[in-house]
C-alpha cells in the first residue's frame, strides 16, 4: 500500500479516535473532515443486531458534497424493528410510500454512489453499491444490501474486489452472528430507519469499512467501539484500540484488559458460543453467489433467514 494512503488512513484514524467525524464524498471516498464532536457509540455485534454510530441527519453525512437532502417523509410511517409496527391498510399504504420515495432517491443514490446496481420489487430492494474509500485504494469495496418494506429488516455485507478478480469477503470483526452482516449501528437506536435516506445507510457502511481498510493496513480498529463479551474482547482487541467495554475511552491495556485476564477462560468461550450462535460469522451462500453473478437477488422475504 503506498505511503500516502497510509498516511490519509492514519491521519483519519486518529479523527475517529478523536470522535471526531470525516467527511464522505461522492464515490464512497473518505477524507479529513473538522474538528466537529458528535455522539459516537458504534460497533455491538449480536444476532442480527448491532450498536449505533450517532450522527446529526438535519445535515449531509459527515459534510457530504453529494447534492442530496433527507426526504421530506410526508404521511409515510417510519418505524424500525423492536417499535409499534403498522398494520392492515396501513401497512399497504407505508410500503407504497417507501416504494415510491426509494424510487424517487436512486437518482441521487447513483450520483452519490456511481454504479449502484438496483433490483426493486413492492417488498423491497436490493442494492450492490461501490464505495473506493480513499483515492488509490485497488480493489473497490462492494455492499450488497437488501432491505425488506414490510418487516422493516436491513442487511448488508461488505466485499472487496471485481468480477475479474473475485470478491473477499469484509469481516469478522464488527460483523454479526451467524450471518456476517454489517454492524455499523443498531436499527433500535433509530440511527437510521426505514424511510430514512439511502445515501446515509450507504455512509454508514462506508465509514465501517473505511475502519476495517484501517485495521488491515495499521493493526487497530479505529475509535470507539462496543464489545461487551469478555472472551471477544480477548480475541480481537489490540492493547491500543479504544475497550470495548463501553464504560471507557481508555484503550484496552488501560481499562479491562488486566481483569478480562482473570476471568476463566474456557467458562467466558463456553458463554460467548452459545450467546452467539457458535461464535461463527460468515456471508450466506445465496450473498456470495449475488456478488458475483449480479442476477437473481434472494428473496426479500428471507432476509432474516438467510443461511
Amino acid at each position: 500500500m503506498k505511503a500516502e494512503i497510509i498516511n490519509m488512513l492514519i491521519n483519519i484514524g486518529c479523527q475517529l479516535d478523536s470522535n471526531a467525524f470525516p467527511v464522505i464524498k461522492n464515490g464512497g471516498i473518505v477524507v479529513p473532515g473538522t474538528s466537529t464532536i458528535f455522539p459516537l457509540d458504534p460497533g455491538k455485534e449480536y444476532k442480527h443486531a448491532t450498536r449505533k454510530e450517532r450522527r446529526s441527519t438535519a445535515t449531509s453525512s459527515w459534510g457530504r458534497t453529494s447534492p442530496w437532502q433527507p426526504s421530506t417523509q410526508g404521511s409515510f410511517i417510519t418505524w424500525s424493528p423492536g417499535g409499534p409496527r403498522p398494520t392492515g391498510e396501513t401497512t399497504s399504504v407505508f410500503v407504497s410510500g417507501i416504494c415510491k420515495q426509494y424510487g424517487t432517491e436512486m437518482s441521487l443514490v447513483k450520483v452519490a454512489y456511481p454504479g449502484t446496481q438496483v433490483w426493486a420489487s413492492d417488498a423491497g430492494i436490493w442494492l450492490i453499491a461501490e464505495s473506493g474509500l480513499l483515492p488509490g485504494v485497488f480493489p473497490k469495496f462492494n455492499f450488497v444490501v437488501g432491505i425488506d418494506f414490510v418487516s422493516g429488516h436491513v442487511r448488508g455485507w461488505c466485499f472487496q474486489g471485481n468480477h475479474v478478480i473475485g470478491y473477499e469477503w469484509i469481516g469478522p470483526r464488527h460483523t454479526n452472528f451467524p450471518d456476517g452482516s454489517i454492524c455499523a449501528y443498531d436499527p433500535r437506536d433509530r440511527t437510521w430507519v426505514l424511510g430514512d435516506p439511502l445515501v446515509v445507510l450507504l455512509d454508514l457502511y462506508t465509514l465501517w469499512a473505511f475502519r476495517h481498510l484501517h485495521l488491515r493496513a495499521i493493526g487497530r480498529w479505529p475509535g470507539a467501539q462496543s464489545i461487551p463479551h469478555v472472551y471477544e474482547r480477548i480475541l480481537e482487541l489490540n492493547d491500543d484500540e479504544h475497550c470495548g467495554c463501553e464504560n471507557s475511552q481508555l484503550p484496552y491495556k488501560k481499562c479491562c484488559k488486566t481483569l478480562d485476564s482473570r476471568q476463566p477462560l474456557l467458562r467466558e468461550a463456553i458463554r460467548f458460543t452459545l450467546e452467539m450462535t457458535g461464535g461463527i460469522r460468515k456471508p450466506p451462500r445465496k450473498i456470495i453467489d449475488f456478488i458475483r453473478e449480479r442476477s437473481d437477488p434472494p428473496s426479500i422475504g428471507a432476509l432474516t433467514a438467510l443461511t
